[in-house]
This record gives C-alpha cells, sequence and structure tokens, in this order.
C-alpha cells in the first residue's frame, strides 16, 4: 500500500513538470510554428525525453518549491550554504554522481538542438545547476558550490561524449526552432514544479496524517 502511495506523490511530482512541458511543447512548434516543423514526431519524442530527464534531475535534488517557503519560511541558515570549493568532506561517490546526473544534459543539449555549441551547453548546464542550488535555499537541503562545479563538468563531459559519437555517426534531428528554446522548456517545468507540487500537502491527504 506504500508503494502505491510513493507512486500517487511521483506522479504528482512528474504531472507538475510534464504539464507545463507540453503546454510549452504546443505553443513553441504548433501554434507559431506549425508550417516549418520538419521531423515533428522524432523532435517530440527526444523533447518527451529530455523532459523526462528533467523531471529526474529535479526529483532526485530534491529542488525547492513555493510550498516549502510556505512550510520553512524564507530564512536562509548560513550553515546549509557552502561557498567554498572543496572545504568539506571528500566524499567521492557523491561526486562522482553529481559528475553523471549532468551528463545527460551536455548529450541531449546539442543532440536535439544541433545548433547548440560547447559554450552554450555549459552555459545552460551551469544555469540549471545554479536554479536548482538556489532553489535549495528554501528547504532543508544544502546550498552547495562543489555540486555546481561538478554537475557543470558532467554537462562538459556529456558534449564531449556528444561530439565522439557524431563523429561516428554523423545523425542530427534536423527541424525548425527557437535558439533559446532549451532555456524555457527548462524555465517552464521547473517553474511548474516549483508552483504546482505541493508534497506535503498531498502527502497529508494520502497517508492521513
Amino acid at each position: 500500500m506504500s508503494d502505491i502511495r510513493n507512486w500517487v506523490l511521483i506522479g504528482y511530482e512528474m504531472l507538475s513538470v510534464l504539464i507545463p512541458f507540453f503546454i510549452t511543447y504546443v505553443i513553441l512548434h504548433v501554434v507559431f510554428r506549425k508550417d516549418k516543423m520538419r521531423n515533428k514526431k522524432r523532435f517530440l519524442i527526444w523533447n518527451f525525453i529530455f523532459a523526462l530527464y528533467i523531471f529526474g534531475v529535479l526529483h532526485f535534488t530534491g529542488a525547492g518549491t513555493l510550498y516549502n517557503i510556505k512550510m520553512y519560511g524564507f530564512k536562509i541558515n548560513p550553515n546549509e550554504i557552502n561557498l567554498i570549493p572543496f572545504s568539506g568532506n571528500i566524499d567521492i561517490i557523491e561526486y562522482v554522481l553529481n559528475i553523471i546526473l549532468f551528463i545527460p544534459l551536455g548529450f541531449l543539449i546539442p543532440l536535439i538542438w544541433t545548433s547548440w555549441n560547447k559554450w552554450k551547453s555549459i552555459i545552460i548546464g551551469s544555469s540549471f545547476s545554479i536554479l536548482i542550488e538556489l532553489s535549495q535555499l528554501f528547504n532543508t537541503r544544502c546550498t552547495d558550490i562543489d555540486d555546481f562545479i561538478l554537475n557543470t563538468l558532467g554537462a562538459i563531459v556529456g558534449y564531449c561524449l556528444y561530439k565522439m559519437l557524431n563523429r561516428v555517426k554523423k545523425k542530427d534531428i534536423k527541424t525548425s526552432y527557437l535558439e533559446i528554446e532549451p532555456f524555457i522548456f527548462i524555465c517552464a517545468m521547473f517553474l511548474g514544479r516549483f508552483f504546482i507540487f505541493n508534497e506535503f500537502g498531498l502527502a497529508k491527504i494520502v497517508y492521513k496524517f
């Protein structure tokens, strides 16, 4: 029974990310650019994979939400902030996981949006990491510059993997899109979860406490 309840919470969180994604996709590619689309099905599938990945990152990092602010108040705890790189205890496993977490981002961005070069991919990786770290000021998780550095490194590794594989098999997804489209999707999904996902509120209903 508890497993079903957990899946209800995860499903709710997923919808808070995917609904804004689909709304944004429809606006960008159906309403405004319907006459310029090529490879629509393939492009949508890859965009959906990208959206699932973003959901996974937001879920596993525990990005903060509006309801965290309501629960804990808008208070910044200095003990939960680390601005000095690698000044704490060294946890190799955690460091490696932080790198791995952002490798798909560095890989998927240039694969889906083919005009995005190395620097754009690094910028979006570091920006997404900053967004997550800042949101963690609203809950009890630690805002750590180590995570930002390692996440950015992961995005770089992902981009390098894409370039290596693309030399062997040069197949890109050719379609028409806005230059800042990846930023728009990430912001839409992040904000959707930020404003919609009330984990504790649903947990009270599901677990009846």
